[in-house]
């Protein structure tokens, strides 16, 4: 063991310190590869049709030497926009093509970072991450500087988590995966993660507000949580769409101790027209007992019961609801399908004349 431990420590100080010439960098095809071989591979990181795009950057992993920094901090800073190296400008592009085959040469050269883990990738990160670019690329170069470096992983998708006015921010689709990864990094209770999480809550666009619900934990941000919910209860008033309803059902589950605004939509909810938020709102409500008992609207929920029509799983929900708040009202409800939460009712009335019996003196 003291053989092998010596052998790598003698290993790991004969590999060459990583280097980045940023000005070459910036001219990537200024760049002079003395290996040939190693300089066809590279130069097929530019063509909109490489081949084995992941073996072609594992290979210059493992033999660029000294020079593997700037060929990777070459490509990464190469712009989506300067297209392939063409042997002749008559050649034709194909945008799209091109576009997929960059974000996969990119992907392949952040998994190559992850894997090296040397602190010197932090500086050529935080370039790239200065530059607008697509969500499936911003989410790679976050979770790859987070392994180097969190501290700065973490500011870098502060940054991106917010609206800006330059390009940086304005795709809402990056910053609900940048926020993601914020909160991974920082967890919500981090001042930065809080205030984002409150802004995109009230102000961001329907599945970001959804995205950023379901990061929240069960419990303890509940304060959160009702932030969203006077521009939720406005939306589900009229026709909500889906992102909505999602919205609505993600709140409803972290509400475990709601406060009185959080009380007043789960009342509200409970008795929504549509099966999902009327589900949720309904189960919400029954677990946060008894401390939302006044919350519980039981005479429009038996009023609601008082016919056999509607959909078993709502009649379910309320039932269940009605049951553990007000269980003397089920006794106006019909239907069979509401016989066990009947009987169940009356056993408890049963079971409550017993205890003042019993309190009282009697048997």
């Amino acid at each position: 063991m003291i053989r092998w431990a010596a052998l790598v420590a003698l290993l790991a100080g004969a590999l060459p310190a990583l280097e980045i010439d940023y000005a070459a960098a910036a001219s990537p095809r200024t760049i002079q590869v003395p290996d040939r071989l190693l300089a066809a591979r590279w130069q097929s990181l530019f063509e909109q049709r490489p081949e084995w795009v992941a073996r072609q950057v594992a290979y210059i992993a493992r033999r660029g030497g000294t020079q593997v920094g700037t060929l990777f901090a070459g490509r990464l800073l190469y712009p989506v926009e300067g297209g392939p190296w063409r042997r002749r400008d008559s050649d034709p592009v194909d945008r799209r093509r091109w576009a997929a085959v960059d974000r996969e040469v990119r992907i392949a050269i952040l998994r190559e970072i992850r894997a090296d883990r040397d602190p010197a990738w932090t500086t050529l990160l935080g370039h790239v991450l200065a530059e607008p670019m697509e969500p499936a690329l911003l989410e790679a170069c976050l979770l790859t500087l987070a392994v180097l470096d969190p501290a700065a992983a973490a500011a870098a998708a502060r940054r991106w988590s917010m609206p800006g006015r330059d390009e940086i921010g304005r795709d809402p689709e990056a910053r609900m995966r940048a926020l993601r990864i914020l909160v991974e990094i920082d967890g919500t209770d981090a001042v930065g993660s809080r205030s984002i999480l409150a802004w995109t809550l009230a102000e961001g666009t329907p599945g970001e507000r959804t995205a950023a619900l379901r990061l929240l934990p069960p419990e303890g941000a509940e304060a959160l949580v009702e932030v969203a919910l006077p521009r939720l209860r406005t939306e589900l008033a009229g026709r909500p769409g889906s992102e909505t309803v999602a919205a609505a059902v993600a709140a409803c589950a972290r509400l475990a101790k709601p406060g009185p605004a959080g009380q007043a939509a789960l009342a509200e909810w409970c008795l929504h027209p549509q099966r999902e938020i009327l589900c949720a709102a309904a189960a919400a409500l029954g677990a946060a007992l008894p401390g939302a008992a006044t919350a519980v609207p039981g005479p429009r929920i038996a009023e609601r019961l008082a016919t056999a029509d509607g959909d078993p799983a709502a009649r379910a929900a309320l039932a269940t609801l009605l049951l553990r708040a007000r269980p003397d009202l089920l006794t106006g409800t019909v239907g069979s399908d509401l016989a066990p939460w009947r009987r169940l009712a009356e056993h408890r009335a049963v079971l409550g004349r017993w205890e003042v019996d019993r309190l009282a003196g009697g048997r």
